[in-house]
């Protein structure tokens, strides 16, 4: 099996792959003998059942070495081969994952499995053994796209004796995966599927036992303690009469059972069942395995209620010295609970490095999982979200003890990472198939690849021992090998940086810093105002080119949500056009917000030209512009002279808006700066307007109508009138998906859409399944008439994979394009469109933050199209446009000046 495993890999010397071939025959002499009465050798079978038992004795040298010695004698392409190949590879991959070799293990496994499935087909038993065992190990990895693409291969069920019982294995993995990305609607099915598959089969008594034990787990995080506890007995009871009392699995059922009596605060129920699990791991896994920290830590809250804190923190201390071996969930695990431990015990400095390890794995997961759906992605971000919180929450503690260590440079490099993950996601997946189609690219790419393929099956060919080796010229040791293979390896990702460090800084992204921000993102004159909304406090960063400060606003994430939403709600709400709607607005509100995010970083601010605004959570959907700078008595009496003297809305003119002071470019993430100031695409000679306005919704059917708006036709010949030159204007039928998608953008200059933006629970509204809300934003185009094949709403996933721009400016002149509270929590790419169409080529963006009153929309977007035909910058023309619009005074039977926020500031420019 060996030499047909490594004859399919042109890169093994072909001398290795006949050496391997003779042993492997001259051997089947020895087998033969092994299974005649006379024979003195053991027979494969047993010596893989004495191989089990030291895997489940902890004595992993050993079953490496008896399997190992074991696929030695097989004859090649015979029947025990294609029984006892897959058992022998199965107990060395296991011994490699348990002595910290997972990498090693993961390879054989895979490589294995390719073979066999190539030799068997997809259904035979070994192929499933080996598949499920891969699974298993890539989801310990924390590689969960790779590992539910493997385990989706095996069936449920086979006809070959244990081929069902590996099926059920590999849907139990695939349940697990469910439960880590947040669904566990999904681990219960499958888990009713292996109880449904397994029935009352005596054979099938272990699965069972693993559907108790997964079952366990999902219930305890629905928070149904008393259930899941009777599950975890049920699985331990099962295991004990299967496997014994210190089987592996009896161990790891005994160790879940042991946590959840503690989260019932069964103390005196736990103590033995976590003590005794903690002792049996150690001795059967060894202390760096990936059960042993968790169980360590489980003891470890044990202790700590007990008051017993020295034993406590020994047992969190030995738990996260296991990292470095295991798996980057297990690990990412270990040091975030002991950081938990430590930050409980007000002892900081010993939390903090826990802290930023477990984000360093973190990071790792992430990158791991882009290739999972939105759904599961953000539920994986959901398991984690209060990590980067808690180290933030950290860093601010000791800054603010020692404010000269440093500590505030360190929160902004972790607050970069925590903005945007699941967007960023989809834009790593949309930038790697731009650049597929560059020779260049595909080039270095796959020499990198090749470079790191070499890489692990070297490290491969060092775990078997020597097995790709014999006496005379092929060396035994590869050590040298790997040398060189890593060094090549280094080289190939040094030309990757050099010629594509966009792609790369996509794939590996790495926290920007205010090193970077001083020295090579930020020009004079401009100023990053950065916010981390955590549970308690906010922080908020301004960054100019040659200063940096931090400062905690005493306002939690609920405080300034809560804000927030008051804010919007009270601007939004003059949309009823009555007195009492716009009075709504509350200054004192407003005045709060900048009281506590703006004002002490005032200074910093002073002077500047552009002030970038990187904002998270509910902070993303509000206007800088409309905060109130001074709310004193002295504005309050002009407040009110100017409301009874008029005319109507006149009072809002008297307010000091922090748009008076300051130009705001609004950005989604500080990686986001770093990628259009140092890798975005140049801009080339692209010309003219193209407009799409006025699409035609049904008026009648399942989905609810969306009102026309025929006004924005009128704003969209006004927009071509005041850039003149080329414009094509898609109008009615005409403003379609379809001509979206195939309209030269890669070539316009000025992209304009007039239309109603969808946010993810607005989809609802329009007939969508109520179980499964699209989790994207989207435009609303036509939805009616021969639409070739598309559904009339351009997603931001469609606007990443299919747009290609090159556009000096993008207006997305429609409702709630710049996103929402509700949504904008997340932090992670739902709050709107504009994230996309900077990704997809636009240079800069308007956006608007609320349903715009049609008029307002037109004048400012028309006025801000006149400006930049006159030669100012798309952020200097929305500016003036604002100016303009706040200094007329509308006529009717009711005059009023357009001063309040609802009519100026809904659109905001996003850009640099």
């Amino acid at each position: 099996m060996v030499g047909t495993i490594l004859s399919n890999d042109s890169t093994v010397p072909p001398q290795i792959v006949r050496r391997i071939r003779h042993a492997a025959l001259a051997l089947c002499a020895v087998l033969l003998l092994a299974i005649s009465p006379a024979g003195a050798q053991p027979r494969p079978k047993d010596s893989l059942q004495d191989a089990r038992q030291a895997i489940a004795q902890g004595e992993f040298e050993r079953a490496f070495d008896t399997a190992r010695q074991v696929l030695e004698t097989l004859p090649p392409n015979s029947m025990i081969e294609r029984r006892a190949g897959p058992i022998a590879l199965s107990i060395m991959a296991n011994a490699l994952a348990a002595r910290g070799r997972a990498e090693e293990a993961e390879s054989l496994l895979r490589r294995a499995g390719d073979d066999l499935a190539r030799r068997l087909g997809d259904g035979g038993a070994p192929v499933m053994r080996i598949r499920a065992d891969n699974g298993t190990l890539l989801r310990r990895m924390g590689r969960f796209a790779e590992a539910r693409e493997i385990l989706d291969r095996v069936p449920l069920t086979g006809d070959e004796d244990g081929a069902t019982r590996h099926g059920l294995r590999a849907r139990l993995q695939l349940a697990d995966l469910s439960r880590l990305v947040g669904d566990r609607q999904g681990a219960k099915d499958r888990i009713e599927q292996v109880l449904a598959a397994a029935g009352s089969d005596p054979n099938l008594e272990g699965p069972r036992a693993g559907a108790a034990f997964m079952l366990a787990r999902v219930l305890s995080e629905e928070g149904k303690t008393a259930e899941a506890y009777d599950q975890a007995r049920r699985a331990l009871a099962i295991r004990e009469r299967l496997s014994g009392a210190q089987g592996m699995l009896t161990i790891v059922a005994r160790a879940l059972a042991g946590s959840l009596a503690l989260r019932l605060e069964r103390l005196e129920e736990a103590e033995p069942l976590l003590a005794t699990a903690l002792s049996d791991a150690e001795r059967v896994f060894g202390p760096t395995s990936d059960f042993f920290p968790s169980i360590a830590q489980d003891l470890a809250d044990l202790r700590e209620r007990q008051q017993q804190f020295e034993p406590a923190a020994m047992l969190h201390r030995r738990a996260a010295a296991a990292r470095s071996s295991g798996s980057d969930l297990q690990a990412a695990n270990a040091d975030r609970r002991a950081a938990q431990f430590f930050k409980r015990r007000n002892q900081p400095e010993q939390a903090l490095p826990h802290y930023l390890a477990a984000i360093t794995r973190l990071e790792r997961i992430f990158s791991g999982a882009r290739a999972l759906d939105e759904g599961s992605r953000l539920g994986l971000t959901d398991r984690f979200s209060g990590l980067y919180a808690d180290v933030l929450g950290v860093l601010a503690g000791l800054h603010a003890i020692n404010p000269a260590a440093g500590h505030d440079r360190q929160a902004l490099a972790v607050a970069s990472q925590a903005q945007s993950r699941i967007f960023t996601d989809l834009m790593r997946q949309a930038d790697i198939r731009r650049f597929s189609s560059e020779p260049r690219f595909l080039d270095r790419k796959e020499r990198l690849e090749q470079a790191r393929k070499r890489l692990a099956q070297l490290r491969e060919s060092d775990a078997l021992g020597g097995l790709d080796g014999g006496e005379g010229d092929i060396p035994r040791s590869v050590a040298a090998e790997l040398q060189t293979a890593m060094a090549a390896a280094r080289t190939a990702e040094d030309e990757m940086w050099r010629d594509f460090p966009r792609f790369m800084e996509l794939v590996q992204p790495r926290p920007v810093t205010v090193d970077d921000l001083q020295q090579r993102l930020l020009r004079p004159g401009e100023t990053l105002l950065s916010t981390a909304t955590l549970p308690d406090v906010t922080l908020v960063f301004a960054v100019t080119r040659d200063a940096f400060r931090m400062v905690t606003a005493p306002v939690g994430r609920k405080e300034v949500d809560a804000s927030v939403l008051a804010l919007r709600s009270s601007i939004e709400t003059a949309s009823e056009g009555t007195r009492e709607a716009f009075a709504a607005f509350d200054p004192a509100l407003s005045h709060g917000l900048y009281r506590h995010l703006v004002a002490p970083l005032e200074p910093l601010l002073s002077g500047a030209t552009q002030v970038f605004v990187v904002a998270d959570h509910s902070l993303q959907t509000l206007p800088f512009e409309v905060l109130v700078t001074n709310w004193g008595e002295a504005e309050k009496k002009t407040f009110q002279a100017a409301r009874a003297a008029g005319p109507f809305l006149a009072e809002y003119a008297t307010l000091p808006w922090l748009a008076n002071r300051y130009r705001f470019a609004y950005l989604p993430s500080l990686a986001a700066l770093a990628s259009e100031r140092l890798y975005a695409p140049s801009q080339s000679a692209a010309t003219g307007l193209v407009s799409f306005a006025d699409p035609v919704f049904p008026a009648t059917g399942d989905k609810a109508a969306l009102p026309r708006l025929p006004e924005t036709a009128d704003e969209a010949r006004a927009v071509a009138k005041a850039l003149g030159g080329d414009s094509r204007l898609y109008l009615r039928a005409e403003a379609n998906e379809y001509a979206v998608k195939r309209a030269k953008l890669d070539k316009t200059r000025y992209l304009h859409f007039a239309t109603h933006g969808l946010l993810s629970g607005e989809f609802l509204s329009l007939g969508g399944d109520d179980t499964a809300p699209p989790p994207q934003p989207a435009l609303a185009l036509t939805m009616v008439g021969d639409l070739n094949g598309e559904d009339g709403l351009l997603t931001m996933r469609e606007v990443i994979e299919e747009l290609k721009l090159n556009s000096d400016l993008v207006v997305l002149s429609a409702c709630n394009t710049a996103g929402e509270p509700g949504r904008a929590g997340t932090g992670e790419g739902f709050a709107g469109l504009t994230r996309a169409f900077m990704f997809a080529g636009a240079h800069g963006l308007v956006v608007s933050h609320w349903s715009v009153e049609s008029l307002s929309a037109q004048e400012l977007i028309t006025v801000t199209f006149g400006r930049i035909a006159q030669g100012d910058r798309p952020l200097a023309a929305l500016e003036a446009a604002r100016r303009s619009l706040r200094g007329q005074t509308v006529p009717g039977s009711r005059p009023f000046v357009p001063t309040h926020p609802f009519f100026w500031a809904p659109f905001v420019y996003v850009g640099t």
